[in-house]
């Protein structure tokens, strides 16, 4: 693995085909991962999918998911290994889910793309000694599950007021399309940093041919400034700060009389800030998309409570788990477990946690009943907190 990767680090979350040996490896950002002065090129096989031979090391094939790195887009999920019928044809895949908001679907024997991968060009850096990559990997199909660059249009809107504090807030910073490179400045980048798709992955519900994906709305600050020793490259980014603490704003709002809210802490984009998608593996078509988990700091606040809001989402890189039962189940980086029909994405069940459960759900069936346990808290406040049917000749 190193000799194959480079400057990049390998993920733990490997996937292994247990019939031939192979273990797929979701290989993560190249180092500076915000700038590349020092390691220009296409950084292969970085932020790449890569297929090796178990028993030799022996390289199958490797699919680069982006080139020359510059946004921390590592996949961190870990690869989906799932059988389809496409186009009337039995096909062996593996889905990868990115930070960046695509999900690449991917011949398991080959690594080549089931559905068209187009080449499109990108910005171009501004930053000295810098090279970014003049295009980058566009999947046709399935449609992104995030939103992709961001514009002015894309502030938070629920009151005028609110919108002119963000707008003043990011005026000196960089805003474009996907793949805009880090700035001087300070690019606003979306997906963030904590995807588009996290660690958290995707789950797939084989019987109905659906593929669930959790995936965030969160930008992140891309500022660079000079490193204190010139090491891989001049440049670095300003670790002064979170990169998205600068884009979760803290805001003051004036009360009607004339008193002050208490201060919120909101995300400069609209909502939702999460979202559950279904996507038919079949044919790479989204069924349905809907906002999952919710964020209290936002909706309770008493400045905002009598607007009505829309469906909030919550931010957060974990995923779900599938049932036979046609459920999903997730917290979705929430302190609610939900459990959403996986055929329409309508919500059936939501049970408060205390915390935050940052961490995929599990299930198990233990005596002929189900339980769904979900682990929240941090440290020596975390515990596990569980779920079960109830049994038919008991409580």
């Amino acid at each position: 693995a190193e000799a194959i990767t480079g400057h990049a680090n390998v993920w733990s979350f490997m996937t292994v085909d247990t019939a031939r040996g192979w273990i797929f490896l979701p290989v993560s950002s190249p180092s500076n991962d915000w700038h590349g002065g020092g390691r220009l090129g296409d950084n292969k096989w970085a932020e790449s999918v890569v297929c090796l031979d178990a028993r030799t090391g022996k390289l199958i094939w490797a699919r680069q998911l982006v080139h020359h790195g510059l946004w921390d887009y590592d996949p961190a999920a870990p690869p989906l290994l799932v059988r389809a019928t496409i186009d009337g044809r039995a096909r062996e895949l593996v889905v990868q889910a990115g930070k960046t908001g695509f999900v690449y679907v991917l011949d398991r024997l080959t690594g080549e793309p089931i559905w068209p991968v187009e080449e499109r060009p990108v910005p171009a850096s501004d930053v000295p000694g810098e090279v970014a990559s003049p295009t980058q990997p566009h999947p046709t199909r399935p449609a992104p599950v995030s939103p992709q660059g961001f514009a002015r249009t894309d502030v938070v809107d629920f009151t005028p007021a609110l919108r002119d504090s963000v707008l003043a807030r990011i005026a000196g910073f960089r805003e474009g399309p996907l793949f805009t490179p880090p700035s001087r400045e300070g690019t606003v980048v979306l997906p963030g940093w904590l995807g588009g798709v996290g660690w958290g992955g995707t789950s797939v519900d084989l019987e109905q041919g659906l593929l669930l994906v959790k995936s965030t709305t969160r930008p992140s600050l891309a500022r660079l400034v000079p490193r204190a020793a010139d090491g891989a490259g001049a440049w670095m980014l300003d670790t002064t700060t979170s990169p998205s603490a600068p884009l979760l704003m803290n805001i003051v709002l004036s009360r009607p009389d004339g008193g002050r809210f208490p201060p919120m802490r909101l995300p400069i984009t609209k909502p939702p800030y999460g979202t559950l998608t279904a996507i038919a593996l079949a044919t790479g078509e989204q069924r349905w998309q809907v906002a999952v988990g919710d964020t209290p700091e936002v909706r309770e606040h008493p400045a905002l409570q009598a607007l009505g809001l829309p469906a909030l989402g919550v931010a957060g890189p974990v995923g779900g788990v599938t049932t036979g039962g046609g459920l999903t189940f997730l917290t979705g980086g929430g302190s609610a477990l939900v459990a959403v029909e996986t055929a329409t994405g309508r919500l059936r069940w939501s049970a408060p946690l205390g915390a935050i459960g940052w961490a995929n759900p599990m299930t198990y069936q233990w005596q002929g009943r189900q339980f769904v346990v979900q682990a929240v808290g941090s440290g020596i406040s975390s515990r596990l907190v569980a779920f079960a049917l109830p049994q038919e000749n008991g409580p």
